[in-house]
């Protein structure tokens, strides 16, 4: 039977649905884009935005967006292979790097950039020393940077050394042009995967190694930096499971677990007080916490929650760790965190409208985009000024906050 009321109350749906779609402005896909299959990551540099891509034409490669004049160049051309991708783009000093796992050659590369070219790439590390390397970040004077070669994890790093002399600090230049071991630790159960959760820490390197949560002090001398177990992983309580993810904070580090149980745990470790259980999100329905950043004060967390009757849904909460106050953010899948500026970007899903890059800067979430995307959706890569820089269907874009 035919229901008027019903049939314009739909009519008046769609119709502010359809204005609020064209009163959202749509992200600029910027001009000059190669085709590119894919983008995986994203680092600036001197207003220079460069991208560890994969091309139709050219296979895997690290391509330059000009944010000034809009440019694109072929930025470096090391990885001879589609099948890997340069990996890790990291900023240093005045270089770039980024690794690479071509079957015949686990490497890491470096290059200066210096103008609107191809850059000359210079291999920074060991062939026979790197396996499955990844980099780690700057820390003070060096770089670091991981191998991982059948059971044995081994920190690298490449730069000037603390040393201390008479009380005083002063630095001393080692090679540049090569990653050399610092520390080698246990990974036990997990030795054939990378440590999932890595963080910087009141000046240690914190991750899963020695059978615990280990600290790594790379300040301590060239070599055989010392690795202190703050907590074995049974004193943390944990069963059949690893540390996932990391956050530090001034309220402490930061962590959860993937596992069997206590997976919709939040701990935190601070010198006084050790690991201790801060946040259980069990009650609220929660069974395994995943991301997490920080943020102008606020610990910000994804967690899947489940009714028992339907498939788990991924959820993004705020924890204010003065008060132990919990704030709903956004309940529609979201993921990939970018916490850039005062805002906290990340990808979730709209209704009627899949996949989208919202912005979360104090109050409320707020949705920035309104484009039609892949399965995957957007992939969030940096926030430069005004702009998120995002790629998406094989294109680089920017939608303004």
């Amino acid at each position: 039977m035919f229901s008027f009321p019903r049939t314009v109350f739909l009519l008046l749906v769609l119709t502010l649905a359809g204005l609020a779609w064209w009163l959202l402005p749509s992200p600029t896909r910027l001009a000059g884009s190669p085709e590119l299959d894919l983008v995986s990551e994203g680092v600036l540099h001197e207003n220079v935005l460069y991208l560890s891509t994969r091309t139709t034409s050219a296979g895997s490669e690290v391509y330059a967006f000009d944010l000034a004049t809009g440019n694109w160049t072929l930025a470096a051309d090391a990885v001879p292979s589609e099948e890997t991708m340069p990996r890790g783009l990291t900023r240093w000093q005045d270089r770039l790097f980024f690794t690479s796992l071509y079957p015949d050659a686990h490497a890491i590369y470096a290059f200066t950039p210096d103008s609107a070219r191809t850059h000359d790439v210079q291999t920074v590390s060991d062939a026979a020393l790197v396996k499955h390397p990844r980099l780690l970040g700057g820390h003070g004077r060096r770089l670091l940077a991981s191998s991982l070669a059948e059971d044995t994890y081994t920190l690298l790093a490449l730069g000037a050394e603390l040393l201390q002399v008479d009380n005083s600090s002063m630095y001393l230049r080692v090679e540049d042009d090569a990653f050399e071991p610092v520390a080698t630790l246990d990974l036990g159960l997990f030795s054939r995967d990378e440590p999932d959760a890595l963080a910087w820490h009141e000046g240690r390197l914190f991750l899963e190694a020695n059978g615990g949560l280990a600290a790594v002090d790379l300040d301590a001398g060239l070599e055989n930096a010392p690795v202190e177990v703050v907590a074995p992983l049974e004193h943390i309580g944990v069963d059949g499971m690893h540390l996932r993810t990391f956050a530090s904070t001034p309220h402490g580090l930061f962590f959860t677990t993937a596992g069997r149980t206590n997976a919709s745990t939040l701990y935190r470790y601070t010198a006084e007080a050790g690991v201790e259980p801060v946040l259980e999100l069990s009650p609220a329905g929660a069974i395994a916490l995943h991301e997490l950043t920080w943020l102008d004060g606020q610990l910000f967390v994804t967690a899947d929650e489940a009714d028992g009757e339907s498939e788990p849904n991924r959820v993004l909460y705020a924890l204010d760790p003065a008060t132990g106050g919990l704030h709903l953010i956004h309940a529609g899948n979201p993921g990939q965190l970018l916490s850039a500026g005062l805002g906290l970007y990340f990808v979730a899903d709209a209704p009627l409208l899949g996949r989208q890059v919202y912005v979360y800067e104090g109050s409320t979430a707020r949705r920035l985009t309104r484009g039609r995307w892949s399965t995957d959706g957007p992939k969030l890569l940096d926030e430069v000024g005004a702009y998120v820089y995002f790629s998406a269907g094989g294109r680089l874009h920017r939608a303004e906050r």
